[in-house]
């Protein structure tokens, strides 16, 4: 049973009335495989369960909403919504979305599309599955020494083998298919966004 933001548990009629493929993604974590706190606190802001109807957030996305939002975001995403967060936000700075379209892109339905795509992609960066046990960690200038802090304490410790082969796909995925080669913050941006959502979105 789930609780509305106030505190109150959302009965099952309205359970059933929720569309599934309408809610917001959940976040995970990628990077250390640690559990994300799925606790959304009463009257912080936060839907309980939010739809695309609802809105990730309690206002809804009048100018002045939007800005309630962003004081929201500045005071803190709870960890479960903080992947749905940041794919929503990256579409809304798109002059030609509505945010009702950006808030699709958030939604596991939309995610769904958005995974079939990077499989294609995936597919195309490591052709057999070789290639990427082969695949070199890139460093896009941050330096040997750095790098070597940013995968055994920087982000919250010693990252494991299966979240070192997560941060080396999606590296080759932004120098392969992006184009980027230079870029010293990219491996610490990719372990931050590494640790709250899947490699995909």
């Amino acid at each position: 049973m789930d609780t509305n933001r106030d505190g109150s548990y959302i009965n099952e009629v309205e359970q059933q009335q929720i569309n599934p493929l309408d809610l917001f993604v959940s976040s995970i974590d990628t990077l250390h495989h640690a559990p994300i706190d799925h606790v959304i606190p009463p009257n912080a802001g936060w839907e309980a369960r939010p739809t695309r109807s609802s809105g990730i957030a309690s206002g809804g996305h009048s100018d002045n909403e939007r800005e309630e939002i962003r004081d929201l975001c500045r005071k803190g995403i709870p960890p479960c919504l903080r992947c749905a967060a940041w794919i929503i936000n990256v579409f809304a700075s798109d002059a030609t979305l509505s945010q009702s379209s950006a808030d699709e892109y958030g939604t596991l339905a939309k995610v769904r599309i958005l995974d079939h795509g990077w499989k294609l992609v995936l597919l195309s960066l490591f052709p057999d599955a070789s290639d990427l046990e082969r695949a070199d960690l890139l460093d896009f200038g941050v330096g040997h020494d750095h790098l070597m802090n940013i995968l055994t304490r920087d982000h919250g410790g010693e990252i494991d083998e299966k979240g070192i082969k997560s941060l080396i796909v999606l590296l080759h995925g932004v120098r392969d298919s992006l184009g980027v080669e230079f870029c010293p913050m990219m491996p610490d941006l990719c372990c931050l966004l590494l640790s709250h959502m899947p490699v995909s979105p």
